[in-house]
């Protein structure tokens, strides 16, 4: 699987008060007549909030349409998402779009946030969303005590699939304590009620790394494919992992299978991470996220298998 990254695509100019900087998590959905990216920007004090911009579907560099206020705002004090709010995934059921989300609590010493899964739908072909509760879709547990984040949704056949980041434990990185994140995986029927799914582990960080997330699972050649991001000890930085599966659950990692070219830009010449694919006009593009967590926006990359 060859990336070959192409050009940084947004990033904040600082013009509008929730969108002082960042460009964060990329997610993509593909409408009839243009491609419209959910992010996550930073206003003056560092709280997320969920806009996007649209581009066009015939040169994915070229940006039409930039919202002008949030599309989904932070929660009430004391909530799970009232210190930010960053989108992970979109799907289409039915009438309407659901946007999955995950909010920022702020908590004390030295695990210092918690970060939990919301869900926002819209009736309206993602004109406006309503978050679709105050408590979170992915709820705290005795598996993922801290974090359920970064969700990926999937629709087959009958059964709605989520890949996510899941942390239990903390660990100290470069002086600091970060989490340990891993992948996990649950389903449901349906697409805002996974109370009463099994927990499988995915995917676990290898020696040299101490959190996998914002898995980007696709379907290709009748696998189950994962493009996931790596913060690595060393630098506390990301690189892509990749891994196959043929249910979706047990997963055999292969970041060898991957040949990702050099960076595009002084944007991302020392990060690349938190993906999203689709399929345009025949041809695979890939939007991430280059250096310092979006810091520096967002850009593409086109796919060959």
């Amino acid at each position: 699987m060859k990336i070959e990254r192409k050009k940084l695509i947004f990033v904040p100019d600082g013009s509008l008060w929730w969108a002082k900087t960042h460009a964060m998590t990329p997610t993509v959905d593909v409408l009839e007549d243009r491609i419209r990216v959910y992010f996550s920007s930073l206003d003056e004090n560092t709280v997320g909030r969920i806009g996007f911009v649209d581009l066009d579907k015939n040169n994915p560099e070229k940006v039409i349409h930039i919202s002008k206020e949030p599309l989904i705002d932070i929660g009430a004090d004391g909530t799970f998402d009232d210190n930010g709010v960053i989108p992970s995934s979109i799907i289409s059921h039915n009438t309407k779009k659901y946007l999955y989300y995950h909010g920022f609590q702020l908590v004390k010493k030295e695990v210092r946030f918690l970060m939990l899964t919301g869900l926002a739908t819209s009736d309206d072909e993602g004109k406006t969303f309503k978050k679709n509760s105050t408590v979170p879709l992915l709820e705290r547990n005795s598996t993922d005590t801290f974090i359920r984040s970064l969700a990926n949704v999937m629709q087959e056949n009958n059964l709605f699939k989520i890949w996510y980041n899941g942390v239990n434990e903390w660990t100290d990185v470069k002086g600091k304590k970060l989490p340990m994140g891993n992948i996990r995986y649950i389903e449901s029927s349906s697409p805002n009620d996974f109370s009463s799914s099994a927990i499988h582990n995915c995917l676990s960080p290898q020696a040299h790394e101490f959190s996998l997330s914002r898995p980007y699972v696709f379907k290709h050649d009748n696998k189950y494919k994962m493009l996931f991001s790596c913060r690595q000890r060393q630098t506390d930085a990301y690189k892509l992992g990749y891994a196959e599966s043929t249910d979706g659950k047990i997963w055999k990692r292969d970041d060898e299978a991957l040949e990702v070219s050099k960076p595009s830009g002084e944007w991302d010449s020392d990060m690349i991470c938190y993906t999203t694919l689709i399929t345009i006009n025949n041809k695979n593009y890939l939007f991430y996220n280059g250096n310092a967590f979006g810091a520096t926006g967002f850009g593409y990359a086109e796919v060959f298998f």
